[in-house]
């Protein structure tokens, strides 16, 4: 019986959800035992991967623990999860009772997904699907002979499918400054900062979102006390999480959205979508704001709009925030309706609104970054352009709009991973954009067929051996960062893997003799 080799690259959360859905789907196929999975991570730390891999309790989940699950089929697997039997030494949240609305510490997510990939690898070992969980860093993947080449430094590896998971890239802004002393090019692993950064002196975090939130925090826990910077292009925190009553869609329903389809290219056109939420919005009884990133900037300083969105929600007059959880749940299917220029429209104008509306913070963060703003520690400024470090002074410059300019002899940059292909420092992507293996997707990330996660090629064509997961397909797939939409997406990439291998059109294609190692 011929094997059959799949490879997983990268074991974070996604790689995991990727690897979990896989093997329940394998094991139903016959002949089980004829696969081999690998699962490629360059840290060697398979599971939480760096964000939830944190040591500091006050780094929380942004999201609920009711809305967490690395389970496609079952959106609570997460929370009832928390309240099985575990041990106390595992980690002190295990004391108390696990509620839905908890957010929970990262670390305990990071102990979930190690027990889900662990229950995963016992399935595949029952079932005798053989796996093996690599430390080693891939820089290239290409098409060799109707295979999947992987490769590392030291390894060539065949492989019939492959799936990335690569999780969220660096910024490519301030890339060229990681050698410098004094720059950190992202916020984990939190030790670096708290190990590397005095706690008297100047900080500017570059962002002022959630992680810039979470960076705030590392340092803060460690006993900060210079003054921080938040400093980002638009100045504006992100709003302050709520729970509000279940909203059910009328306006913007998946119904109507698809009603809307009257082009030749059955996609709904940007000026819909607008009319349809004002409409969802004013039956929920929501005044609709003409508000621009602009107007937000004028209307007060970063501490009045907080204590502002802190008050409204202990107030409970947060219904908005109703609509937008209500619409998340279409969101994806929503994002694929819409028509290209559509999507650069929102991407363009409107994308920082709602990821800072949408994308709240849990209300104990919100309290703490109050605190720092009322006491003068934290302040936030708005026009980022550049950053670039003075030799001579040996200090980081880094310059905004209307010529204000910062200086400090510590950076963090926590504006997030960015989406250009192009500008990213992975030595695989760069390859592989090199050998054609993928092409970039106008909106960012890779091209991908939405319903398969098939990576498509520079003629449009799907592959049936290459597949993406997770935040490199946002141009595709509106919600990467969720860890639920991911694990459906895995299930989709699953189904079309095992899909294939049932084809009475598929013949399993053999891997040749191959050494590990280059001469």
């Amino acid at each position: 019986m011929t094997a059959y080799n799949i490879a997983i690259v990268g074991g974070g959360a996604v790689g995991v959800c990727v690897f979990n859905e896989l093997v329940d789907q394998l094991v139903q196929l016959p002949n089980p035992e004829r696969y081999n999975i690998t699962i490629y991570d360059k840290t060697g730390v398979f599971g939480g991967g760096l964000a939830y891999g944190t040591q500091l309790d006050a780094h929380i989940l942004n999201m609920p623990a009711n809305s967490m699950s690395a389970k496609s089929d079952d959106p609570q697997h997460f929370i009832k999860w928390l309240k099985e039997p575990h041990s106390n030494d595992l980690h002190s949240y295990f004391n108390i009772q696990a509620r839905g609305n908890d957010f929970v510490p990262r670390s305990v997510f990071g102990l979930y997904l190690e027990d889900v990939l662990d229950k995963a690898l016992d399935k595949a070992q029952e079932f005798g699907i053989s796996t093996e969980l690599k430390q080693d860093d891939i820089i290239n993947i290409q098409h060799q002979d109707g295979l999947m080449s992987v490769d590392s430094s030291s390894s060539h590896q065949l492989y019939n499918q492959t799936i990335l998971c690569l999780g969220n890239q660096p910024p490519s802004v301030g890339s060229e400054l990681c050698a410098t002393s004094g720059y950190f090019h992202q916020p984990w692993p939190e030790g670096e900062l708290t190990k590397g950064i005095p706690k008297d002196s100047d900080v500017n975090i570059l962002g002022s979102s959630l992680s810039a939130v979470d960076t705030l925090l590392t340092l803060l826990e460690n006993g900060h006390k210079g003054p921080i910077n938040f400093i980002s292009r638009n100045g504006l925190l992100p709003k302050v999480r709520s729970f509000p009553k279940p909203y059910k869609l009328t306006a913007l329903s998946l119904e109507n959205v698809q009603l809307s389809n009257d082009n030749e290219m059955k996609k709904v056109s940007f000026e819909k979508i607008v009319e349809l939420f004002q409409t969802e919005l004013a039956q929920a009884g929501i005044e609709v704001p003409n508000v621009s990133i602009a107007q937000l900037q004028e209307k007060d300083s970063p501490l009045k709009i907080l204590e502002a969105d802190i008050q409204r929600v202990q107030e409970g007059k947060d219904n908005y925030f109703a609509v937008l959880k209500a619409v998340d749940d279409v969101a994806s299917d929503l994002w694929h309706a819409m028509s290209l220029p559509a999507k650069q429209t929102f991407d363009e104008h409107y994308k920082t609104l709602w990821n800072m509306y949408d994308y709240a913070m849990p209300m104990q963060n919100a309290q703490k970054v109050l605190q720092a703003l009322q006491s003068g520690q934290l302040s936030v400024r708005s026009g980022f352009n550049n950053i670039e470090y003075n030799d001579q002074e040996k200090m980081f410059v880094i310059r905004c709009s209307d010529n204000e300019v910062f200086q400090s002899k510590y950076v963090v940059n926590a504006i997030g991973g960015g989406c250009d292909l192009t500008k990213m420092q992975s030595p695989l992507i760069q390859n592989a954009l090199k050998n054609d293996v993928f092409k970039p997707h106008p909106l960012g990330g890779i091209d991908v067929d939405f319903d398969t996660g098939r990576v498509k090629d520079k003629d449009n064509n799907c592959s049936d051996i290459l597949y993406a997961v997770g935040s490199l397909t946002r141009g595709v797939h509106f919600y990467t960062n969720s860890i639920l939409e991911n694990a459906k997406a895995s299930k989709a990439v699953a189904f079309h893997v095992c899909n294939t291998l049932l084809s009475d059109n598929f013949e399993i294609q053999s891997i040749p003799q191959q050494g590990n190692t280059y001469e």
